[in-house]
């Protein structure tokens, strides 16, 4: 019997929720006022409440599969101290591929930026690299940034990275001997790419050995479309927010409802 569900991902695991007592919001999700507001709508709570198991939420806003991946390795471990191997489950929701998350060590700073090139080259990007970096460091940053861009965004680095990142998380679950289940949560904006783009950009994660290990954990450990996909499908304007982006708690509930009783039907919990 399960006892608790370990859930993984980015701001549509973790919420994109903003508390409206919050006065001048300064865009952290995961501040002390603003965290459990934005944890309790989203489909790890609604699951909770679905299967009455207790349900952890590792969710965070902008979060690439390096980070899910790094997030899974620090934190599994501290739960075979409280239960059985067979007594957790673990959920991974996926962010979209091409996300790129790099280390910083320079001077007395140690950080890491996330790139998101499917935003864009828009100045938020430097003006963000400023606050966190000062002014001269941010602007040096923001041309590494747009060198990527140009010339190292491409789906040959970003798929097999991909690839790559799935492989190792579900090694670790294998090698702990915790059930898993998987699902990416989106791929870009639907209006980014075209869907015959994302199928041969998927083929790619696909080639030689290593897409024969990915294709089969594909085909039994992960649910078939996107958490996008799900909602897009139900033709209703309500379960998307204002940017047409991010998932509203309505949206967060039916997916839960959804995730619960594919866990039963699979006879996972």
């Amino acid at each position: 019997m399960k006892k608790v569900i370990l859930c993984f991902g980015d701001s549509w695991t973790g919420g994109h929720f903003v508390n409206p007592n919050i006065d001048n919001f300064d865009g952290n999700l995961l501040r002390d006022d603003n965290k459990e507001y934005c944890n309790s709508r989203t489909w790890v709570k609604y699951l909770n409440d679905y299967t009455n198991i207790e349900t952890v939420n590792y969710g965070e806003p902008a979060c690439s599969k390096y980070m899910i991946v790094r997030k899974v390795n620090v934190n599994l471990k501290s739960y075979l101290q409280k239960f059985k191997p067979d007594e957790i489950f673990a959920i991974v929701g996926w962010s979209s591929p091409e996300r790129k998350t790099l280390p910083i060590e320079y001077s007395d700073i140690e950080s890491e930026i996330s790139l998101l090139p499917a935003e864009g080259l828009e100045l938020f990007t430097l003006k963000k690299y400023q606050r966190e970096f000062g002014k001269h460091d941010g602007e040096k940053l923001w041309e590494f940034y747009k060198s990527y861009f140009y010339y190292f965004w491409n789906a040959r680095e970003y798929m097999t990275r991909h690839r790559n990142n799935i492989i190792l998380t579900n090694n670790i679950f294998q090698k702990l001997k915790i059930d898993v289940l998987y699902f990416d949560a989106f791929y870009e904006t639907t209006t980014f790419q075209s869907d015959n783009k994302k199928i041969l950009d998927f083929k790619i994660a696909l080639e030689g050995p290593l897409g024969e290990i990915v294709n089969n954990i594909y085909s039994k450990k992960f649910i078939p479309f996107t958490f996008r996909q799900f909602l897009e499908d139900k033709k209703d304007k309500s379960l998307f927010e204002q940017d047409d982006y991010h998932p509203t708690e309505a949206g967060h509930k039916l997916w839960a409802e959804f995730l619960s009783k594919d866990l039963y039907d699979r006879k996972k919990i």
